[in-house]
């Protein structure tokens, strides 16, 4: 019963942590401090200084930004300092109430055990938010199995961490020398601490399976020598996204493309249907060569370049220099990227788009504008490529497209 509250479900604290608190109001009264204090320059606060998530450049991300700990002296608005010191004396002096817990005795008692229980593992399912319990050796073995195909993964017989971390040093340093990024941001993108990625599946219970479900492949890349430039990569890349002809930005921007259909072309015939793709395992297939290319296309358009060259080495480096751990032993993905890699969804999204635009250019059949839905989930981006053709035309469409993909586009 207790799972079924689901895996965010957050019991309340059985006693108020003071120090926490303390911190708490300390952080609220510096973003005041800050507010008033920056009011007068051009009356909006310091965006670098309040944590804000503004991420439209990689300065303004919050995990790139040069970090402050500027805080403006008290003194210089008596209401401000007023309002302060009253507040955190009615927190800081209140009676302390009883914590009712909203979870009961023996459900506490159910989530230690199963915490404890190191013969299951409990994951979140792949589709529909369910929540799955799987043996551990056959969570395990499905892991395994996956790793076991050497066209995607290769084991390591010691951990290339320290390894590929000087070698992101040095790239980036690459970058500074170049002019590319400041010396700011290049040491926001040196690794500090970095560790393997870590790897772990979703099981894929929507599927039809016999014993153990197929589980969808993601590698954590969080505190990996390549997590930052990653996301500086990813920063310069989704901008591109959006550009792209056959972007949709959610499910009401679909409804007004689906609209602007049967107004340029007239109602759809009553045997119209949707026709959808699917790219299987999209990420580990991506060919590393044609992932940059792609990327580079579209980079090319608003990059010089210097910083072109800067932005692929950073790529080469996030799709090659990809370690990760499972169960204490070590590999490196050799194909593809990585689902869990800050770049992977929008470098997906213009590797496809390019290739839309090979065979939209190509084409010798006529056919309604093709559109991808691309919808944000939880753990990246999941994309459909939609045309609503007849039937029969989308069979010929199809076989054109399968004959077309075989062969590199000009």
């Amino acid at each position: 019963m207790v799972l079924s509250k689901g895996l965010k479900y957050c019991p309340t604290p059985r006693h108020v942590n003071s120090i926490e608190v303390q911190a708490d109001l300390s952080q609220f009264a510096r973003r005041l401090r800050l507010r008033e204090h920056f009011y007068q320059v051009d009356d909006s606060p310091d965006d670098s200084d309040l944590g804000t998530t503004d991420t439209d450049t990689p300065h303004q991300h919050p995990l790139l930004r040069k970090e402050s700990h500027f805080t403006p002296p008290p003194g210089k608005d008596p209401a401000l300092d007023a309002y302060i010191t009253a507040v955190e004396t009615e927190i800081l002096n209140a009676r302390p109430k009883r914590i009712y817990s909203n979870l009961s005795k023996d459900e506490s008692t159910a989530i230690s055990q199963l915490k404890d229980n190191t013969n299951i593992v409990i994951k979140e399912a792949d589709k529909g938010s369910a929540i799955v319990i799987m043996d551990t050796k056959d969570y395990l073995s499905e892991c395994h199995r996956q790793l076991d195909n050497t066209k995607y993964y290769k084991p390591l017989a010691k951990d290339p961490t320290a390894k590929f971390a000087r070698k992101v040093t040095a790239a980036v340093k690459e970058a500074r020398d170049a002019g590319v990024i400041d010396a700011d941001m290049q040491s926001a993108l040196n690794p500090k601490l970095p560790r393997p990625g870590r790897f772990y599946i979703l099981p894929k219970i929507h599927k039809k399976y016999n014993t153990i479900p197929v589980g969808r492949p993601i590698i954590s890349g969080c505190g990996t020598p390549t997590e930052k430039i990653s996301l500086y990569v990813d920063l310069h890349l989704q901008p591109h996204v959006k550009t792209l002809s056959s972007y949709v930005e959610d499910d009401n921007d679909f409804l007004r493309r689906l609209s602007v259909i049967n107004t340029q072309h007239g109602p759809l015939p009553e045997n119209t249907i949707l026709c959808t793709m699917d790219v299987t395992s999209l990420y580990t297939n991506l060919p590393t060569d044609e992932f940059i290319i792609a990327a580079q296309h579209y980079l090319s358009q608003q990059h010089s370049p210097t910083e072109i060259n800067t932005l692929s080495k950073f790529m080469e480096l996030v799709l090659t220099q990809n370690n990760f751990e499972l169960a204490g032993n070590h590999y490196l993905q050799i194909h593809g990227t990585a689902m869990g890699t800050r770049m992977a969804p929008s470098g997906a999204c213009l590797f496809m788009g390019r290739l839309e635009e090979g065979f939209l250019k190509y084409r010798s059949l006529s056919m309604y504008p093709l559109c991808r839905l691309t919808m944000t989930s939880r753990n990246g981006i999941d994309s459909l490529d939609c045309s609503a053709v007849n039937l029969i035309l989308g069979c010929l469409v199809l076989q054109w497209m399968m004959k077309f993909s075989s062969s590199s586009w000009p």
